[in-house]
């Protein structure tokens, strides 16, 4: 009848109120709903164990993400008696629930973005206060930016674009090799034409078809017979090694000795060679440059032996040291010096034909790259010689 209460007194099973207005009366167990909600009140936030203004909160760098809330509630009954409900929109579906007597929560290791923390309390009969509402932002990272990824975006794009220019500059680099390589090959291929010519020169023909006339007239058919066919076997041999870029090593000391074997005839006997490698050397397992040796050995015979009186020794080693091929030619000859002096007696226009075609040949199989070719000459004074040394490396 009133909200004014003067007394109270209880009776049995009943409850007098006495008012301005008169008496009420109700049954001691009588059960009433309190319609009053609660007031709810957020009373301080902090991030990574620091207070921080409400307001503070919707600036937060990407590493300010531990957050914790406390608040509080006023209620007309005892504390317990109600409850705490909060949600972190964009985290929680659906409302947390807690006693009053517990009046905090936390939120570890937020990602970024944007959230809006809600609070209220609801009394013992459910009533529920108003809610409470805090925006919070967290911002993205440098490298999570719209402007980070546009730069990652025209970085890779450089990248991509130097890449291809690169690619582009690899292909030309290639394809200028392959060219040089071609422009290599066919020099190679020239100066294997001229390395034939000056084997098949015009002084060895003669001489050989000299011999062959002497047999003739000294009625000596059969050696000559022989000699004939021997000349034969080589200059078919040279025509057909002519075609190639590289024989084993037992076809060149082959064609080697059908060489030497009519030089020898051709010095009258006077001519001593060996030819020499260890029998336990694979001669078929090495390859090298069609008509290499020869040129050497011919050189040999011509400058060295050729002006020199009584015995001429010539002799050829083959050997294999570290997979490298070392061939030696030795003579016993007037040494290079003698020759050089026999040299400047000759025309001035006259050119060793041999001589320069060698040294050009050697030069291009160097730059074609796969072998290495190196020469090394050893002079004696007493008793004189010379000693021609080529190392012959597979890259």
């Amino acid at each position: 009848k009133s909200n004014y209460i003067d007394e109270i007194e209880i009776y049995k099973d009943s409850v007098f109120v006495n008012t301005l207005k008169g008496i009420s009366v109700f049954p001691i167990n009588f059960e009433s709903m309190n319609p009053v909600p609660p007031i709810i009140e957020l009373i301080q936030a902090q991030v990574n164990e620091r207070p921080i203004s409400v307001l503070n909160l919707q600036s937060l760098s990407y590493q300010q993400n531990n957050l914790y809330f406390e608040f509080k509630s006023i209620n007309q009954k005892a504390r317990g008696t109600f409850n705490f409900q909060y949600k972190l929109e964009g985290i929680d579906s659906t409302w947390q629930v807690q006693s009053g007597t517990v009046n905090s929560c936390r939120y570890p290791a937020l990602p970024p973005g944007e959230y809006t923390f809600q609070l209220r309390a609801l009394n013992e009969d459910g009533i529920a206060s108003e809610i409470s509402y805090t925006p919070i932002r967290i911002s993205f990272p440098f490298y999570q930016k719209w402007w980070f990824y546009i730069l990652i975006a025209l970085c890779l794009i450089l990248i991509v674009s130097v890449a291809f220019i690169i690619r582009i500059q690899i292909i030309k680099k290639r394809n200028k090799l392959l060219s040089d390589k071609q422009v290599i090959e066919k020099a190679l291929s020239k100066s294997q034409l001229s390395a034939l010519k000056s084997q098949m020169n015009p002084h060895f023909v003669f001489n050989a078809l000299n011999s062959i006339q002497d047999y003739i007239i000294n009625n000596n058919k059969e050696l000559a017979s022989d000699y004939l066919g021997l000349f034969a076997d080589l200059m078919r041999k040279y025509l057909n090694l002519s075609q190639e870029d590289y024989i084993s090593l037992d076809e060149e000391i082959e064609t080697l000795n059908m060489y030497l074997k009519l030089e020898k005839v051709r010095f009258e006997e006077t001519l001593a060679y060996t030819v020499n490698y260890h029998e336990n050397l694979d001669l078929s397992a090495y390859l090298v440059p069609t008509m290499l040796v020869q040129p050497f050995v011919e050189n040999s015979i011509k400058h060295g032996l050729l002006h020199k009186e009584g015995d001429r020794i010539l002799s050829v080693n083959f050997e294999v040291i570290n997979e490298v091929l070392i061939i030696k030619i030795k003579d016993n000859g007037i040494g290079r010096a003698k020759s050089q002096e026999l040299q400047q007696f000759r025309s001035k226009d006259h050119k060793s034909f041999a001589t320069s075609a060698l040294q050009e040949r050697l030069k291009l199989i160097n730059e074609s790259g796969e072998y290495e070719i190196n020469i090394k000459y050893t002079d004696f004074v007493n008793p004189t010689g010379t000693e021609v040394e080529i190392r012959i490396i597979k890259k």
